[in-house]
């Protein structure tokens, strides 16, 4: 006799319903605790800014409980470099096109957060003088209005080769710092830039391109460079959150400090 045929239960088995009905709690419990969960964004921030300096991309000095108010300041730094270099080529090749100038005279460069340009001093001055030469206003004038809108910290410095000063120069850091501080005067104010963002500095004969012992080389290490920073959070972390700013240096038309009885 021929045993009956089992008869098979219709839909899904019934240990798959009850695996079905596992993963179903345990998704609703995941969701549960992802709801119940809140991310501290001051702690993500706070973390961040214990990197300063450790990672090579903000700079260092801060401390962990000042992260959130360094990381807000410090955007510029290392986003704005790659604008500023841009904003210079494009300003070298202006000056080549409208004012004559070489473009062998300027170079442009960067270093980290910096970006260098460099003027031959035959540009500027007459072999041995720190006077700068009429054809050279123009193309400085340009220069100052461009820096003005880029908001960028600027330190001219003047550099020279081993030669013997002439006139009343003692040595050739004279030289450089006259050279430097001829530049950024006249920089300043065709440009209007503000005098906090401005120094100057002289390196003399002590910092070279190139060999002394050519003329080709000595005429390489005259010259005048401008080194282009951006506000960063140093500066705050350095002079303070009160530090004040005179109301002359905010704008066009700075006074640069020089009394108005001291002008000639």
């Amino acid at each position: 006799m021929a045993k009956p045929e089992k008869k098979q239960e219709e839909g899904a088995p019934s240990w798959m319903v009850t695996f079905a009905d596992l993963m179903t709690l345990l998704l609703t419990f995941f969701v549960l605790l992802l709801s119940m969960s809140t991310l501290d964004n001051q702690r993500i921030k706070v973390a961040l800014g214990s990197l300063r300096g450790s990672v090579g991309v903000l700079s260092g000095g801060g401390q962990p409980r000042d992260g959130r108010k360094e990381i807000a300041r410090t955007k510029r730094v290392f986003q704005g470099p790659a604008e500023l270099m841009t904003t210079m080529e494009e300003w070298v090749q202006k000056q080549v096109n409208t004012n004559n100038v070489s473009r062998d005279f300027i170079q442009i460069g960067h270093k980290d957060e910096a970006v260098f340009v460099s003027f031959d001093d035959s540009l500027l001055f007459a072999p041995g003088s720190t006077d700068l030469l009429p054809t050279a206003y123009p193309f400085l004038e340009d220069l100052g209005v461009m820096l003005a809108e880029s908001r960028a910290t600027v330190e001219v410095i003047g550099h020279s080769d081993d030669s013997t000063p002439i006139g009343y120069y003692e040595n050739n850091w004279e030289v450089g710092a006259g050279r430097a501080l001829a530049v950024l005067t006249y920089t300043a104010r065709a440009g209007g830039l503000p005098g906090h963002r401005l120094k100057f500095s002289s390196h003399g004969e002590f910092l070279p391109k190139a060999s002394n012992w050519t003329d080709e080389g000595r005429a390489r290490n005259r010259r005048v460079e401008l080194m282009l920073t951006l506000t960063s959070a140093s500066d705050r972390w350095f002079y303070g959150e009160d530090r004040v700013i005179r109301p002359e240096d905010e704008g066009k038309g700075t006074k640069l400090g020089f009394p108005e009885e001291n002008k000639r």
